[in-house]
């Protein structure tokens, strides 16, 4: 033999002689007890040169594995597996001969069992098996193997180099003993004795396997533990649970958990990061052996206080650093939700059917489920092992939240952030541990910290957009905040904070990624559309090729883009998630408002609005001041996107605070500063109305009708939105405040039904008489410049309408520069086409809403300032719709504009008849020099009749009101027949008429008339000749030209 083996000999030796020393010792206590005492054995060694022997584990602690929860998927420990183990090694061979009598435990039956299940005899038996059990017998001077040889039994083969796999063998041994212990039949007499025998082989191997896979090849060639663990099912040598948990007790033993479990879950994490659920068997093995390791006590703080868990490097990592260079990262990255699972089940999704995508989202979700249920319950695991394992945990998914910031900006490159999937499972584990807080009664919102942010420092708010403050005073305040408290937060703050956050970057960052992939996929199929309509013009061309390439390359970037699209929305939308995102955002929305209550009372009493001004100097509005804006917003815009893809989720009791959440911050201005944010909170109560495939009423409909707070507060803050959202202090404010005024419309439109709201209207009118004027000038300065464009591009609709009949392609056209240009009539056509779809749509609503609040007061739409401009515009569309010019609005399919005249006059005209018995509104009308027409009504009495638009009531009253308002006309013109030519300084220097109260104005100096500053400031707050703000109360009245005025008209009138 070589010199190796004389080593591995004088090893032997010292084993034998130390054995010996002890033999007696062991059997008088294995004459005492049943179990037999474990032998103990001195110190591992760390190379092959010195005694190897394994660390010593009690026999209380053999095969010990903890209870495991039935609800959790768990590694396979079937029964199956074991008869498969059984089976597949030597003991079963053993056990199947043995007979049942007093012999089996015999000499002969444990040497029989002790050599099978070591492979050295029998048809399973190792190389050199036979000859290796000759040497073991001679060097323990016996002749049968027995309990007392067997550590040096192992300890020969170990070393003898003639195992291609150490950890490998050891796992077959530890396997076959423990099926050969579970074939022991329950009444077997020498059951005891024989558990014996097996049990010491389990701890020898497990004793082993721990020097295994912490001392790298002291036995030569052996897999590491990461490969021996996600084994399939099938395979011999797959480490089983109860083995893993023995191995575990000898590291804790030797406090070596951390060098054994470490390096093999950077292993795992390792494998994680470089697959997908494509390979979706593997997975889930990676899974399954992660909840088994985080089961074992004591390792899940050797994880959450490793140097890898949240390594240095994060800090000059990105957002996919926490996922990619984390210790658990990978793990919590695994999800159906990528590339390739997309196109395995999504390939060609426009050609598939409905089903078939109905199928393939319910596999993704039911598969993202079960990725979520496997996380939760390793999180689950760790939170509940130690408070530094917890607390560990927590900061991982705050790090995982603040360094994904740029999820929810606008242009991001993907490889600097977390995959949706990460950010789907977090938001799913998040959810889950706050579902013991969430009920329908809302009895646990004391128990959230309001002043969280100041308290902990977990959640980063620094670069966040702040409700009410700015920049530099809302960092100012945390730091003082903070550097002045030092309490602890509870475990329920924490879960709701971190799940705020998570539900805004998480779940709010995927669905924003959904809005841009509804956008990219637009254009894309523009581009291939494109393509393929002038594919004539090149594919016989010299750049054919590069076409077709484009062509063929734009085609499949769109094919991806549809699968993941599909892929994931299956993953968002599921039902499960959705219906935990809905309860923890209907608890969050109460406990927002039990937080802006004076009181803390709410729900249980309605929340009193306005604030008041104590209130609002409290630290409470200190503390809601300094919130990021994301707090708010994020609501509605959760609650938007659900509505449109998945509003069968948005049910009771839930849908009560959501909505009168958004009542709340609209009725209360001083509590948001961005328009926007507030334009959010319209824009959800909208799609709370809209019907929906589960609820013809929509999601909102019964608690707009019902709930306290909502009817107490809607109706205004809907309103006081109307008026505010005039001035945005965005470039684009002027567009934005149509599509906000109409959302507003049609929530009006919806809640006029009830007399509750329509009473509020008449109080607002009376009660409130300056900001309903207010409200009333904005509503009637939309509906002139609506009316205005809509008939405008109508009528360049039909003007390029009939170019093109005539043949004409190219039409001019001139420019902002006044420059004419000649452009395509088909494109300008097309351009007309969908500004006049917009202004038409916006237009109609507008007018709508006009009728209806014409309808039930009349006071305020007749004041001084309002009434001419309000005459002058109907007269103007008036005549418009029925005039000599009204051919020029007469379009081919007027319906695909949602251009309805009749439907058009018909409105207007009622409003007219509303506004019938108002004498100041019949003599605006009468004054209207520009558009005022006798013959124009009488020619819409006559059409009115003609299409049966009005009931013949209708149209006699609208007869008697054009002859009242032309029989004023006939004074009016006598009268100034009287005055004759009236002093210019008479004469209002904008509108050109004769001044009532004339006023001065402070800074400009100019002297004009009360209604028609009144009128300007309604709309504009500066003066309007030097731009200079202006506030009515700052104006002068001109007493001296009134009375000149006064006395001028009285002269001229006597005469």
């Amino acid at each position: 033999m070589n010199s190796d083996h004389s080593d591995q000999n004088d090893i032997r030796a010292k084993r034998i002689a130390r054995l010996q020393a002890l033999q007696q010792q062991q059997q008088r206590s294995l004459s005492e007890s049943a179990e037999p005492a474990t032998p103990a054995t001195p110190s591992a060694s760390t190379t092959p040169a010195t005694p190897v022997h394994a660390p010593t584990l009690s026999s209380s602690s053999t095969a010990a594995s903890p209870v495991q929860n039935n609800d959790v998927p768990q590694r396979s420990n079937s029964v199956k597996e074991g008869e498969r183990l059984a089976s597949n090694s030597p003991v079963a061979h053993v056990t199947a001969k043995s007979p049942s009598s007093s012999t089996l435990s015999s000499p002969e039956w444990v040497h029989r069992s002790i050599a099978h299940i070591l492979q050295l005899q029998g048809s399973a038996a190792l190389p050199q098996g036979p000859d290796l059990l000759q040497e073991i017998l001679s060097e323990s001077n016996a002749e049968f193997l027995n309990i007392d040889s067997l550590d040096t039994a192992i300890l020969t083969i170990m070393m003898a180099n003639v195992l291609t796999d150490s950890l490998g063998y050891l796992v077959r041994v530890w396997s076959a003993a423990y099926e050969a212990k579970r074939a022991i039949r329950t009444t077997d007499p020498e059951k005891s004795s024989k558990y014996a025998v097996f049990d010491e082989i389990m701890r020898l191997s497990a004793s082993y396997a721990f020097i295994c896979i912490s001392q790298d090849a002291v036995f030569g060639p052996s897999s590491a533990l990461s490969s021996l663990l996600t084994q399939s099912s099938s395979s011999s040598v797959r480490i089983s649970d109860p083995m893993l948990y023995q191995i575990a007790d000898v590291a804790k033993q030797e406090d070596a958990l951390s060098d054994l479990f470490i390096p093999c879950l950077r292993a795992l994490a390792q494998l994680a990061s470089g697959i997908t659920m494509a390979e979706s068997t593997q997975c889930h093995t990676l899974l399954l052996t992660l909840q088994t390791l985080v089961s074992i006590p004591g390792v899940p703080d050797v994880i959450t206080s490793s140097e890898y868990f949240l390594p240095e490097s994060l800090k000059d990592g990105n957002g996919s650093s926490v996922e990619y260079e984390t210790l658990l990262g990978p793990f919590y990255g695994i999800s159906p939700v990528s590339r390739e699972v997309s196109l395995r089940h999504f390939d060609n999704a426009e050609t598939m059917s409905p089903s078939a995508i109905e199928s393939a989202r319910n596999t993704i979700a039911h598969e993202q489920q079960a990725v979520s249920n496997v996380l939760f319950n390793i999180s689950d695991k760790i939170v509940r092992a130690s408070p530094s394992s917890r607390n560990a945990l927590l900061n991982f998914f705050a790090v995982a939240l603040n360094m994904n910031h740029k999820r929810r900006a606008l242009q991001v490159d993907a490889s600097t952030i977390a995959t949706e999937g990460f950010m789907l499972n977090l938001t799913s584990i998040l959810a889950r541990f706050a579902s013991p807080f969430i009920d329908a009664t809302f009895s646990k919102l004391d128990k959230v910290d309001p002043f969280y942010l100041i308290n902990s420092s977990r959640i980063d708010v620094f670069d966040e957009t702040k409700l009410n403050s700015d920049e530099k005073s809302s960092e100012s305040f945390y730091k003082e905040r903070r550097a002045q408290n030092s309490a602890q937060p509870n475990f329920i703050s924490d879960i709701f904070y971190l799940n705020v956050a998570c539900l805004h970057y998480g779940l709010g960052g995927c669905l924003q990624g959904l809005e841009h992939f509804d956008e990219d996929i637009k254009n894309m199929k523009k581009q291939v559309e494109r393509l393929e309509q002038g594919q004539a013009g090149w594919i016989n061309s010299s750049r054919a090729n590069m076409f077709t390439m484009a062509l063929n390359n734009f085609r499949k970037k769109l094919n991806e883009a549809i699968a993941f699209q599909n892929c994931l929305q299956a993953a968002i939308f599921d039902i499960t998630n959705m219906s935990r995102a809905v309860g923890f955002y209907g608890f969050y929305a109460t406990w927002f408002m039990r937080f802006i209550d004076e009181h803390h009372a709410y729900p249980s009493q309605v929340i009193k609005l306005p604030l008041s001004d104590e209130f609002m100097k409290s630290e409470w509005l200190e503390m809601i001041n300094n919130i990021p804006e994301y707090f708010v917003e994020s609501v509605a815009f959760f609650v938007k996107h659900v509505a449109q893809r998945s509003p069968n989720v948005l049910y009771d009791p839930y849908a009560i605070p959501l909505a009168a959440f958004c009542a709340v911050f609209l009725y209360e201005p001083r509590l948001i500063h961005n328009p926007f944010v507030k334009s959010k909170m319209v824009e959800c109560l909208f799609y709370g109305i809209l019907p929906q495939q589960y609820n013809s009423r929509g999601f909102f409909a019964d608690c707009i009708h019902s709930d306290p707070t909502l009817l107490r507060y809607l109706f205004h803050g809907l309103m006081e939105f109307y008026i505010d959202v005039e001035q945005t202090g965005a470039s684009s404010q002027f567009y934005d405040k149509f599509n906000i005024r109409y959302y507003i419309s049609q929530i009006v439109k919806f809640v006029w039904t009830n007399n509750h709201y329509r009473q509020q209207l008449l109080s607002e009118a009376a009660d409130n008489q300056d900001f309903f004027v207010r409200f009333v000038a904005l509503l009637l300065n939309d509906v002139t410049y609506l009316l205005d464009e809509s008939l405008s591009k109508l009528s360049e609709i039909h003007r390029l309408q009939t170019e093109l009949a005539r043949g004409n392609v190219t039409s001019e056209t001139t420019n902002e520069e006044g420059e004419t240009e000649t452009t395509d009539t088909q494109t300008q056509l097309a351009s007309a086409e969908r500004q006049a779809t917009s202004y038409v749509s916006l237009a109609n609503e507008t007018v709508a809403m006009f009728k209806l609040f014409t309808s039930a007061a009349t006071g305020p739409f007749v004041t001084p300032e309002i009434v001419d401009r309000l005459a002058a515009m109907l007269d103007y569309n008036l005549a418009a719709l029925v005039g000599p010019k009204c051919t020029d609005l007469k379009v081919q399919n007027p319906q695909n504009y949602r251009f309805s005249p009749k439907q058009l006059l018909s409105d207007i005209l009622d409003i007219y008849l509303n506004l019938k018995n108002e004498h100041a509104f019949l003599e605006a009308v009468a004054r209207d020099g520009r558009s005022y027409n006798y013959e124009i009504f009488l020619r819409a009495s006559s059409i009115l009749t003609r299409y049966s638009l009005k009931s013949s009531k209708d149209i006699a009253q609208l007869k008697q009101l054009a002859d009242t308002v032309e029989s004023i006309k006939q004074s009016d013109i006598m009268e100034e027949e009287e005055l004759g030519d009236v002093p210019d300084e008479y004469l209002d220097p904008l509108v050109f008429t004769l001044m009532k109260e004339p006023v001065i104005l402070p800074a400009s100096k100019v002297t004009l008339d009360l209604s028609t500053i009144k009128s300007h400031l309604l709309s504009d707050p500066t003066d309007p000749f030097n731009r200079m703000p202006l506030k009515l109360e700052d104006v002068q009245p001109n007493e001296e030209l009134r009375q000149e005025i006064e006395n001028y008209v009285k002269t001229h009138r006597k005469k």
